[in-house]
């Protein structure tokens, strides 16, 4: 896993996976998500991200953190983030404990619990305070969309 931005290739960061574009299928294009900055030390916290108003379902193929702000070595583990289709839902990222020691620019990769988005879904981004500790990051979500010619 790639694990500093100055080491990624390319505008926009990406985490463990989507490596290539061979990832994508014939006909997808990828859209790359970036949600409102997060402060782990504020009061816990949702957005909606994203609303897939395509008219079709979406490939999930990523998600990750990048670290604007370095973490401290305790602490950070008090609070947590979890990504899903309802409010404080995990259906798309399991809930993932802040991890302590990241300097500013790190990569974080998150497990995906499913890869598809429904037609009508929207994306949260659900926050968990870690108050005794210091960190921002953006979630990034990366999403394959069919070209129209593609959708059979």
């Amino acid at each position: 896993m790639k694990d500093s931005l100055s080491t990624l290739p390319g505008f926009f960061p990406f985490g463990a996976t989507p490596t290539s574009d061979a990832d994508l299928q014939p006909g997808e294009v990828p859209i790359l998500i970036r949600s409102d900055l997060f402060d782990i030390s504020a009061a816990a916290s949702e957005q909606v991200i994203f609303s897939n108003r395509f008219g079709f379902s979406l490939r999930i193929l990523d998600a990750y953190l990048v670290w604007s702000e370095a973490t401290e070595a305790s602490g950070p583990a008090e609070g947590d983030i979890t990504v899903g289709t309802t409010t404080g839902g995990a259906e798309i990222v399991a809930a993932k404990a802040y991890t302590a020691s990241l300097a500013v620019g790190a990569v974080e990769a998150l497990t995906l619990v499913t890869n598809v988005l429904a037609n009508g879904a929207e994306i949260f981004a659900s926050h968990d305070q870690a108050a005794s500790a210091t960190g921002t990051f953006y979630l990034f979500i990366l999403l394959a969309v069919p070209q129209q010619g593609q959708l059979g």
